[in-house]
């Protein structure tokens, strides 16, 4: 028998979003409030390319976070919660 836990946090409740480079480990953290238009598409540290100019992946994340960001900027009382369930943390 397999026993697991989940745990679900709320949209509001996430405080950034990390970006780590497969080459020098180098990690950048944005959180709701300082996420932009338009996510970097090379590592601040090393320089190199994360996501292919204009490509579908660099699009998709960018519509993450401005998603992120527009959830943790809600005001009154929304209708319903919305919540993402993660599996137990190591």
């Amino acid at each position: 028998m397999t026993i697991s836990k989940e745990y679900s946090i709320e949209v509001s409740e996430i405080k950034a979003v990390r970006l780590i480079c497969h080459k020098c480990q180098a990690s950048l953290s944005l959180p709701p409030s300082d996420i932009k238009q338009d996510p970097p598409e090379h590592c601040p540290n090393c320089g190199t390319d994360w996501f292919l100019f204009r490509s579908i992946e660099l699009q998709q994340l960018k519509s993450f976070l401005l998603s992120i960001k527009a959830f943790s900027e809600r005001t009154g009382k929304p209708e319903c919660q919305v919540r993402l369930e993660i599996s137990q943390p190591c």
